[in-house]
């Protein structure tokens, strides 16, 4: 992925530089509340567990070789601590069937499709933030759920001008994204549009 932290940045992070732990946070925050909201169910306690991983890790010293160990540390400590907030639950809900859905979570093939969708959401994201910004506005909209119409009079243009912005913005990404990419955006599309 072109988003990843440089070896300049991974070092600057194994050194305790706070401007590369400030990247990393900006980068991986939104992507592992999606993978641990996934696993846990509730976006509230994904937040928490992501927090609470990135203080863990800001105060204990790591040394990463390679992006790849890094991003490998960051999913195994997320997937963990979600693991534990389960069984925490588990534990102490009366009634253990409230939360039975989330025990097959543990399985890695389910972790990993979790994993492999998080990191394409994290391509598609990326690549939506470099589109010029009328193509992006027009297509951050559209793909929360309003129409051309909606779209037109938020952004004061014509409903003609919103649909030429969101097919361009839509080619670009096509050109831009991996394949695998592109076709969880065209499906994404395809249920907001």
């Amino acid at each position: 992925m072109e988003n990843k932290l440089s070896n300049k940045q991974l070092s600057a992070l194994n050194n305790g530089d706070n401007h590369a732990f400030s990247h990393l946070y900006k980068e991986w925050y939104k992507p592992l509340c999606y993978f641990a909201c996934k696993i846990t169910g509730s976006k509230e306690d994904a937040e928490d567990i992501v927090v609470s991983m990135f203080t863990r890790f800001y105060h204990d010293e790591k040394n990463f070789d390679d992006v790849r160990d890094l991003e490998s540390y960051l999913y195994k400590s997320v997937k963990n601590s979600c693991i534990n907030h389960i069984n925490q639950l588990q534990r102490l809900s009366v009634n253990k069937k409230g939360y039975a859905y989330l025990q097959g979570f543990e399985d890695d093939n389910t972790i990993d499709r979790i994993i492999i969708k998080t990191e394409l959401l994290r391509e598609i994201s990326a690549e939506v933030q470099r589109l010029p910004d009328n193509y992006r506005d027009v297509f951050e909209l559209s793909m929360q759920g309003l129409k051309n119409d909606e779209i037109a009079r938020r952004l004061n243009i014509t409903p003609t001008n919103v649909t030429t912005r969101k097919n361009r913005a839509i080619n670009l990404l096509r050109l831009k994204l991996s394949k695998d990419g592109w076709l969880l955006l065209f499906i994404l599309l395809n249920k907001t549009l």
